[in-house]
């Protein structure tokens, strides 16, 4: 179990000068102090909140990576020490923060993470909660939960697969931000390359090709036409659009744009069904471009049926699987999804006969 926090400070190494300090209030520090403390700035904790309990995104990953470049510079002659917040779910959610830089930028491995990290939280007993979404009438024995671990074996393997990188060169913030933003779009790439999630378009007849949609006179969200979204999904060089939902638009709609459709129509009292699993991975491999994929109603879908391709396709496990999703499209995947996931995973691995 994680330690308690006392009114004494505990200061726990987690790599090199770099420290995690349990406290009870946010502590700070003089000229002479050994240890210039740091703490998630409001742009990092506003961004984790988009998911349920705190995992962070990949835009926080990158904000967090950038702070404590510059914190361990500033404090090259003494120890940096990240403040761990006031309860578990902060604990866990700074032991996760660190633990990303020591893969992403230290290249360490998860035993060696690990290793550290389990004298702040213990990855077995504290989870990452998801949205409790009893949507399935599927029964599951999976926990879901997702530990430390899980999270950080998600980021290698996508790192291993060359989708993920915090270089100069690599994650561009701005373009994830625009994207993320649901006034611009509300799409994220799940699977470099190969599948996108986004809401499915509406028929909107205005000249900016968005339209502001009001419940009882509050703004609820923004819809945009097939031509809006057109255009962002030529730059993902998108040629299949999978439609999950009721459509909120025709066919003719496309027409000149160069991008194929395809329904898969799933329920929204249920997690995705066996034939739509097998049509939207048989629809995959045969493409040559990227798929987008169109949630009209519940969004876990698209993202169930990304991590289904992830673990037939690229060896994730499913709590990896939901890991990464959660990351890149907070809030994205319910416990009967990540569920669904693991399910994959065993008709993946089946058990072997004695």
């Amino acid at each position: 179990m994680p330690h308690k926090h006392s009114d004494v400070p505990i200061h726990t190494r987690i790599f090199g000068r770099v420290h995690i300090v349990q406290s009870p209030t946010a502590p700070w520090s003089s000229v002479t102090d050994p240890y210039g403390y740091v703490q998630v700035t409001e742009d990092i904790a506003r961004s984790t909140q988009r998911d349920a309990s705190g995992l962070p995104s990949l835009l926080s990953l990158h904000q967090f990576f950038k702070m404590m470049d510059e914190q361990i510079t500033i404090n090259a002659h003494r120890s940096t020490a990240l403040w761990a917040g006031q309860t578990p779910e902060t604990s866990m959610t700074a032991a996760f923060l660190l633990g990303s830089y020591m893969l992403m930028r230290l290249d360490s491995s998860i035993s060696d993470i690990m290793e550290h990290l389990d004298a702040v939280v213990c990855s077995t007993a504290v989870g990452f909660k998801h949205v409790v979404q009893a949507i399935s009438a599927v029964s599951y024995t999976a926990s879901p939960k997702l530990s430390v671990r899980d999270c950080l074996e998600a980021l290698q393997r996508s790192k291993s697969l060359g989708w993920i990188s915090f270089a100069d060169d690599g994650f561009d913030p701005e373009e994830y931000a625009h994207f993320d933003n649901p006034l611009n779009a509300d799409l994220h790439e799940l699977v470099p390359g190969k599948l996108l999630a986004m809401p499915c378009p509406r028929l909107v007849d205005t000249p900016t090709g968005w339209e502001d949609c009001f419940v009882q006179g509050v703004f609820h969200h923004r819809s945009f036409s097939p031509a809006y979204y057109a255009d962002i999904l030529s730059q993902f060089d998108v040629s299949l659009c999978v439609r999950l939902g009721m459509p909120g638009y025709g066919k003719e709609a496309l027409e000149g744009t160069g991008l194929q459709l395809l329904d898969l129509f799933c329920e929204d009292d249920e997690v995705p069904d066996r034939a739509a699993v097998d049509g939207f991975l048989a629809a995959v491999e045969a493409e040559a471009g990227a798929v987008a994929l169109q949630s009209e109603g519940r969004p876990g879908h698209a993202a169930a049926l990304a991590g289904a391709y992830m673990v037939r396709r690229h060896g994730f496990t499913g709590r990896q699987a939901a890991a990464w999703l959660r990351i890149v499209r907070p809030g994205s995947i319910t416990s009967d999804h990540q569920r669904f996931l693991c399910d994959e995973e065993a008709r993946r691995d089946p058990p072997r006969r004695a």
